[in-house]
Parts: C-alpha cells; structure tokens; sequence
C-alpha cells in the first residue's frame, strides 16, 4: 500500500464514520483531518472534540514521529473551538502517522509511551502504521486520567490502523 492510499482510505473511513473531513498540509506533508464532537452521558455529560489527522510519509524516524504528534495534538487543541477546555468540553487528539519504513526507536515510542494529557482539557492517542509490514502501534496499557474516554478514542485509532489489516 503507498502512502497516497492509505491517505485516500483514511478519508474515505472519515467520511464514513460522520467526520467532518479536510485536507490539509502538515510538516510539508499532505494530511487528512476529520473532525467531530461526541457527546456522551457515561462521559458525564461532556463533549470531546475529536480530530483524527492523519499523514503519510516515506520514512518514520524518532524524532519525526515526536514532532508530528505534537503537530497533530496542537491543531486538535486549536480548531476545537467551543466552550474553553475543561468546561464540559475537551479535546481528543488521534495522530496517525504512516510509512513505508518505520525506524525500530519510532516503533518502540509509539508502543510504550503514554498518550500526553493536559489536565482536564484533553489529551492524545496517537498511532503508527508500518505499510510495508502491515504493524501497527500505539500505546493500549492502562490509562488513569481520562480513563472515561479511552476506549473511544482507541476505536478511533483503530479505524485508521486498521487500513493495513
């Protein structure tokens, strides 16, 4: 699978899971944001403005995967929009990453590290795709604060990883 048809899958699973869906540029990389905003009643009454964004690259690094889930989180905080974060509002990031290559330390991060969170306003689940291997990452242990939210979000992750299933 290249990289361009993991974007057009992506969009296409966006479009129809009733995501709002954009195309834009990030990190100079052409990328896929759907945007939405469950509310829930087992979320105490809340709303999570999610935005999955999602890019294709030709190579997964370390560091290039750090730097786009900071990409990726800081536009879902931005285009939330709303009532300020943490008044029954927040956000959910779900930056999805893939390559044709993933470098092993990529991988490796992906896996282990805990999703970042900002206390009562959101956080981000993030996930990585090996398109040539067809593995998919993303941390799946225990998660304390914004417990309520996790398994929501990793659906949404598995949306998108799913692709290369």
């Amino acid at each position: 699978m290249t990289p361009q048809d993991f974007l057009a899958e992506a969009e296409r699973r966006l479009t129809g899971a009733k995501y709002a869906v954009e195309r834009a540029t990030l990190q100079g990389v052409p990328a896929v944001i759907g945007r939405r905003k469950p509310f829930r009643i087992q979320w105490m009454l809340t709303q999570l403005k999610t935005s999955v964004v999602v890019c294709a690259v030709e190579n997964v690094t370390a560091e290039g995967w750090l730097a786009f889930v900071a990409d990726a989180t800081r536009i879902a905080r931005e285009i939330k929009g709303g009532l300020p974060n943490g008044l029954q509002s927040g956000y959910g990031a779900v930056p999805v990453l893939a390559g044709t290559t993933v470098e092993p330390a990529a991988a490796g991060i992906a896996s282990q590290a805990q999703p970042k969170v900002e206390w009562f306003q959101g956080f981000a689940m993030p996930g990585l795709v090996d398109l040539t291997t067809r593995q998919e990452y993303g941390y799946n242990g225990k998660q304390l604060v914004g417990a309520i939210y996790v398994p929501f979000l990793r659906k949404q992750r598995s949306l998108i990883t799913s692709i290369v299933r």
